[in-house]
C-alpha cells in the first residue's frame, strides 16, 4: 500500500515523539515499542493523525537550523522546498528574498533574527530586545545606539532623539523605557512593518497617499520636537525588486596554482579598511597572503568598536549590496606598525570616501611611508593616498605625491592627476620604489598584484 506524505510525515514525527519517551520520560524500552507499534498503526490506518502537518507552517530555532515541518533541514541554497519530503507547502515563517535569488537562505534567517530581536518573534520564541535588557542608570546616559548623525558630521543629540522616538515604539530596556502600545501585527514581519510605518510616518498601504486629518495640539508638539529625519523619505519610493541585481560584477577570481604554505612566513601584513570594501579586493590578497604564511591584521574604524552591536565588524560591499561583514581585529587608533612589513588598502565605492576623513588611518598610510613599509591599493583605495599626501598634523609627514607613479580605476585618475601624482592607464599594476607604492586598477587586476605583493614582500626583511 502506498502511503500519503502526510503519513510518512507523521511517522518521522512518531519516531521523534517516541524518542522522548524514552529520554525524558523514562520509559521502559518495552512500553516505548508497545507504544510505538500502537500509534504506528493508528496512523496508518488514518484513525491518528500527527499534528504539526505538512500543510502548516513550522521552522527554526535560535541556534540557527532551519527546519521543514517533516523535522529535517532545509538545504541552504534550495529556496522553501525541503530535500526531503520535497513538499513546497512547508513554508518558513518569515519572507525568503534572498534564497529565491539564488542567495544562500540563511541570509533570510539572519534578517529574520535581526528584526526579531526587536520586535520579537512568536514562534522562534524571541522576545523584543526591551524585555530581555536591564536597566542601568550609568549605561542609560552613554549612547548605546549607533550614532550615525554624530559620525556623519551632525550632532549627538539628534541621535538621542532617534533613538527616543523609537524607543517609544519598540521599548528601550537600558533607558527603562516600554512601548507606548503594542506593536500590531501577529508575526515578526507585520510588527516590523508596523514599527517601520510609525517611526517614518508612512502609510500602512504601500504608496498611498496621505489621508488628510485633524490632529491635536498634543500631536502637533510631538511632531514640531522629533521631526521625521532623511530616512523617512524612502516611503516615496519603490523598493528594488529581487529581479534587479545589485551585486555588481561578478568578477573572475584569480588563479595562483599551488601556494606554498611557507613562502612567506614571518611577513605581517595590515589592512586598514572602513565600512564598504568591495568584497573581492578584501578577500582575495586576505586568502593569498594567509595561504603562503603570512601574518594578516584587519584594522577597522574606531567608532564601529565603540558603538556597533555587535562591536567591530566590518560591512562588506557588493557594489550596491551590503549583506555582508567581517570582524576586524583591531581598532586603527591601535596600530603599531613596528609589528607589520605592509599595509594594504583595499578599494570599493564606499571605503576609501569614509577611510580617507578618518585621522587614525591617514596618521598610518603617513607613518607607514616614513617607516618605509610597503604601500598597497587597488581600484578606490588610491583616494586615500591622496588625502593622505597633504594636511599633515604636526609630527606626521605627508606621504609623497609629486612624481610619484601610480594607478587606480579609472574614475579617480584625474584626482589622483590634480593631486600630483604620475597616473598610469594602461599597467594593470605600478610600482614606485622610491614610494615604496604598489597600486592596481581594479578586481580584474587582483592576480597580478598579489603575485608582485608577494614578489616585493619576499624581498624584505621583517619590520
Amino acid at each position: 500500500m502506498t502511503r500519503s506524505s502526510a503519513t510518512l510525515h507523521s511517522e518521522a514525527l512518531l519516531v521523534e515523539r517516541m524518542q522522548i519517551f524514552r529520554d525524558v520520560l523514562g520509559l521502559q524500552e518495552e512500553i516505548v515499542e508497545i507504544l510505538n507499534a500502537a500509534v504506528l498503526h493508528a496512523v496508518q490506518s488514518g484513525q491518528l493523525r500527527m499534528t504539526n502537518s505538512p500543510s502548516e507552517p513550522t521552522c527554526t530555532n535560535k541556534a540557527g537550523a532551519i527546519n521543514c515541518s517533516c523535522g529535517k533541514t532545509l538545504a541552504k541554497q534550495d529556496g522553501i522546498q525541503c530535500h526531503w519530503c520535497k513538499a513546497k507547502t512547508n513554508v518558513i515563517h518569515f519572507p525568503t528574498p534572498k534564497s529565491q535569488n539564488g542567495w544562500p537562505i540563511k541570509d533570510d534567517w539572519d534578517a529574520h533574527l535581526s528584526k526579531a530581536e526587536l520586535v520579537g518573534c512568536d514562534v522562534c520564541g524571541i522576545q523584543p530586545r526591551w524585555q530581555t535588557q536591564q536597566y542601568k542608570a550609568e549605561w542609560a546616559k552613554q549612547p548605546h545606539f549607533y550614532p550615525g548623525s554624530a559620525i556623519g558630521g551632525g550632532s549627538i543629540e539628534r541621535d538621542w532623539d532617534r533613538h527616543h522616538r523609537e524607543a517609544a515604539i519598540i521599548g528601550c530596556g537600558i533607558c527603562g523605557i516600554k512601548p507606548a502600545q503594542p506593536l500590531s501585527g501577529r508575526t515578526t514581519e507585520e510588527r516590523w512593518d508596523d514599527y517601520q510605518n510609525r517611526l517614518y510616518g508612512r502609510q500602512p498601504n504601500y504608496m498611498q497617499a496621505p489621508t488628510p486629518t485633524t490632529k491635536s495640539t498634543t500631536e502637533v508638539k510631538v511632531e514640531e520636537s522629533q521631526p521625521a529625519g532623511s530616512h523617512s523619505l524612502a516611503a516615496r519610493f519603490m523598493r528594488v525588486p529581487s529581479t534587479i541585481d545589485t551585486r555588481g560584477n561578478d568578477y573572475k577570481l584569480p588563479q595562483f596554482g599551488t601556494a606554498d604554505p611557507t613562502s612567506l612566513a614571518g611577513k605581517r601584513v595590515l589592512i586598514i579598511s572602513a565600512d564598504g570594501p568591495e568584497l573581492p579586493e578584501l578577500a582575495v590578497p586576505m586568502q593569498f597572503l594567509s595561504e603562503r604564511g603570512a601574518t594578516v591584521k584587519l584594522a577597522g574604524q574606531d567608532w564601529i568598536f565603540q558603538y556597533r552591536n555587535p562591536a567591530g565588524y566590518i560591512v562588506v560591499a557588493e557594489w550596491l549590496t551590503d549583506q555582508l561583514c567581517i570582524k576586524a581585529d583591531l581598532r586603527m587608533s591601535d596600530v603599531n606598525l613596528d609589528e607589520f612589513d605592509a599595509v594594504y588598502i583595499p578599494g570599493g565605492a564606499w571605503n576609501p570616501d569614509m577611510a580617507r576623513t578618518d585621522g587614525a588611518a591617514l596618521r598610518i598610510v603617513r607613518e607607514a611611508h616614513t617607516r618605509g613599509l610597503l604601500v598597497v591599493s587597488v581600484c578606490h583605495g588610491p583616494q586615500v593616498l591622496i588625502n593622505a599626501a597633504s594636511h599633515a598634523p604636526e609630527g606626521q609627514t605627508n606621504f609623497p605625491r609629486q612624481g610619484v607613479h601610480i594607478t587606480g580605476t579609472g574614475s579617480i585618475r584625474l584626482d589622483l592627476e590634480n593631486a600630483g601624482f604620475t597616473v598610469h592607464n594602461d599597467d594593470a599594476t605600478v610600482y614606485d620604489e622610491s614610494a615604496n607604492l604598489l597600486t592596481s586598477r581594479d578586481p580584474n587586476d587582483l592576480g597580478p598584484m598579489c603575485e608582485k605583493m608577494d614578489e616585493l614582500l619576499r624581498q624584505r626583511k621583517s619590520a
